[in-house]
């Protein structure tokens, strides 16, 4: 290591120095964290080197990360400006990407494939155009999307990319390449960190700790509550990004921060109507199967469930069983009654029932 020290190019006279160098150094593994939070918990090992250090850990997310496929694709040739001088026709693929925005904020438009190529990419002209939803042009870039941000207003938004090649199946390659688009949170937000796994359940968080050289720590970290991610609007798939740093001083914080991202797991899932409507019909039909057999014991009369299940085939024959297994039973009474029942069978139903039966009778360990 070289530390130069100079006199500023207006100081034209002998100076006096005092200079006191510190050399500090904290290691985090890993120094670049992935967090799932389908695991709900994730850890750092922290490890001072030189000496006693104080940390004031901290892990900040302050971009959202979605991925979007493009919507269409269309492959075509160029004009003659834009032959090689061999005479090979170049081609160019347009692809267009669908995105809205809820609030206002600053955007990155990514293409992880190429973005961070320039001179060594296989492909040539890769610009990117943003329209709002009344084709207004907002922003464009190319190469090294990381200074391109542009703050956005809250609209539908069409973005479309141009990547030039000479030949057609290069192109076609990327027909389905997904745009990688970074937006910057309202607020950010901050996971909160404990001393240890036991901690992670209901324990108290930890704002700083002193490290001793050569002896790592491990900080734990808990995932984010869902209300707090359902208030910024992200949800299952999405991808969130920030940094963690060691340092209290915001100078340090600015110069040495590492890379943290956050994996956005599945929701809590509300019950399913059609669950609830098929245990409400199953619950129906138990307790009319229980009436009508209710009726062979005494427990119910026929006229009590007249109102009820008057139209009801299974009701109707359950009463023509009673009514032929009592001794008072009136031979007109049950014909009448068969006759109605008979009337309210749909039989072209039962056959198209009975030809299914037919059908699947082969079928092994099927019982109809």
């Amino acid at each position: 290591m070289e530390l130069c020290l100079s006199l500023y190019w207006s100081e034209l006279r002998d100076v006096t120095l005092s200079l006191e160098v510190l050399f500090r150094c904290v290691h985090p593994s890993p120094s670049c964290l992935t967090f799932n939070s389908s695991n709900m918990w994730t850890s750092v090992d922290v490890t001072g080197f030189m000496r006693e250090e104080e940390v004031f850990p901290e892990f900040k997310l302050t971009h959202r990360i979605v991925y979007k496929r493009p919507t269409s694709h269309k492959i075509s040739p160029l004009g003659s400006r834009d032959v090689l001088p061999s005479g090979v026709q170049i081609y160019q693929l347009v692809l267009s990407y669908m995105f809205q925005l809820n609030q206002t904020t600053e955007v990155r438009p990514e293409f992880p494939l190429m973005s961070d190529l320039l001179y060594e990419n296989p492909y040539s002209g890769q610009l990117w155009m943003v329209f709002n939803c009344n084709k207004q042009y907002k922003c464009a870039g190319d190469s090294y999307s990381r200074q391109y941000t542009t703050k956005l207003d809250k609209d539908d938004y069409i973005l479309r990319l141009q990547v030039c090649h000479s030949k057609l199946s290069e192109l076609k390659k990327l027909t389905d390449m997904p745009l990688c688009l970074h937006s910057k949170l309202s607020s950010s937000l901050s996971l909160e960190v404990t001393a240890s796994r036991y901690d992670l359940m209901s324990g108290p968080t930890v704002t700083k700790k002193t490290l001793r050289p050569g002896i790592s720590t491990r900080f734990y970290l808990r995932s984010l509550p869902e209300d707090k991610l359902a208030k910024c609007g992200i949800d299952q798939g999405h991808f969130l990004s920030g940094h963690f740093t060691f340092s209290k001083c915001d100078k340090v914080k600015k110069k040495v921060a590492y890379e943290l991202k956050y994996i956005v797991g599945p929701q809590k899932s509300a019950r399913s109507p059609s669950v609830s409507t098929e245990k409400k019909l199953y619950t129906n039909d138990s307790l009319k199967e229980f009436k009508i057999n209710s009726m062979r014991y005494g427990v119910l009369t026929s006229d009590e469930l007249e109102d009820e299940y008057g139209d009801d085939i299974s009701f109707l024959l359950a009463k023509l069983r009673m009514l032929s297994e009592s001794e008072m039973c009136s031979y007109s009474n049950a014909e009448a009654l068969a006759a109605s029942i008979y009337a309210k069978i749909d039989l072209n139903e039962i056959l198209a029932q009975l030809r299914i039966q037919e059908q699947f009778s082969h079928v092994p360990g099927r019982e109809w």
